[in-house]
């Protein structure tokens, strides 16, 4: 077995690594990574050591957020696992020629920056919020393809992270003499004469059997009828919040100041703005958890007082976050179709139909 410890960073430079990558049943292309051993030694080595043991082989690419990154190389799958090798230092570099990428490989890692393992991340766009906080050690140069692959696969869970289809690192090989040339620069994808993305308010309208989950007497004609008034009220400038309080069959939160909003993302669409808050906030809980902890350890803040004090910051960052963009997929056709040809402040009707538009009919507006 070859021993990393004993290459100089002039011969680690020389090396790269190919990952072999299959979504489901499909060969999907390799990714080659070239590494940056001046910038992070330890890292580089310990990913080398793991890679040429065949560590890697079988492993998934458990997380993955189009635009953002893909994550891989957990034991478990699950992104609780660690490698059989411990942790290493957390090697963060703030310059920006090492800067998170499309194509950039860093260590994933818990809230302890030196808690890196064997878990790894491959940027699928620009991430430069990274900077300083995770350890970049390389870059792709080549297979776009196949990351594009991994990165396009349908996902679900609460963070909708979760691949639907098993995206597997078949193999991962270490050798000489990396390609270069490729440009890896990410793709800006075609949206044609829609927006990348898109805020709308939308009152549904439904009837008696259109859905199982939603309870309404009227009849599919008298509910074409008032989704019709209901839009030319809003379009002759009526307020739409009152219309969608009144009228609408989805659920209304009390103090709601915006109800029925919904924000989408176009199909390739990256909401950054959300991922950086979402950063930023997570780097705020941590640093206070930790502030707070050293503050009972000293007993300068009773165990209540630093309960309470956390669970206020938490209400603060959440609602402090943007709302999270759901991609057009996750809605039913007829509504995103409808969403997307809508012009700023422009209302219109997405109509019902038994696939694309199934609980009834919606009113929208859209408001950016």
């Amino acid at each position: 077995m070859t021993d990393y410890n004993e290459y100089d960073n002039s011969q680690l430079e020389n090396l790269c690594v190919d990952i072999e990558v299959a979504v489901g049943d499909r060969e999907s292309g390799t990714i080659t990574i070239e590494f940056w051993p001046s910038a992070a030694p330890a890292t580089v080595r310990n990913f080398l050591r793991y890679a040429g043991e065949g560590f890697y082989d079988g492993k998934i690419f458990h997380r993955v957020l189009s635009g953002f990154m893909i994550q891989g190389g957990c034991p478990q799958g699950t992104g609780t696992g660690s490698g059989p090798h411990g942790m290493i230092s957390g090697e963060f570099n703030a310059d920006k020629q090492y800067s998170h990428r499309r194509g950039v490989i860093s260590m994933a890692r818990s809230n302890d920056p030196n808690s890196a393992s064997c878990q790894f991340f491959i940027c699928h766009g620009d991430a430069d919020f990274l900077d300083g906080q995770y350890a970049a050690f390389g870059a792709m140069t080549d297979g776009g393809n196949a990351l594009d692959a991994v990165a396009a696969v349908q996902t679900t869970g609460a963070e909708n992270s979760t691949p639907v289809e098993k995206c597997t690192i078949t193999k991962m090989s270490v050798r000489e003499k990396a390609p270069r040339g490729e440009k890896i620069a990410r793709p800006q994808p075609d949206f044609g004469d829609e927006p990348a993305k898109v805020s709308v308010q939308h009152c549904l309208v439904s009837f008696k059997g259109a859905n199982p989950g939603i309870t309404a007497e009227r009849s599919k004609e008298e509910a074409k009828l008032l989704a019709d008034e209901i839009a030319e009220r809003a379009r002759k400038g009526e307020d739409f919040n009152a219309l969608i309080r009144e009228y609408s069959a989805d659920p209304v939160r009390p103090g709601d100041t915006q109800p029925g909003l919904y924000t989408l993302l176009n199909t390739g669409a990256f909401d950054v703005s959300f991922e950086r808050a979402n950063f930023d906030a997570s780097n705020k809980w941590r640093k206070a958890n930790e502030d707070y902890r050293d503050k009972q350890a000293k007993g300068e803040v009773t165990q209540e007082e630093m309960m309470s004090a956390l669970q206020k910051l938490r209400e603060e960052l959440m609602a402090s976050m943007p709302p999270r963009s759901a991609p057009r997929e996750q809605m039913v056709a007829g509504f995103s179709r409808t969403a997307f040809s809508l012009k700023v402040g422009e209302v219109g009707i997405c109509e019902y139909h038994p696939e694309d538009s199934k609980f009834g009919y919606h009113i929208m507006k859209r408001l950016k």
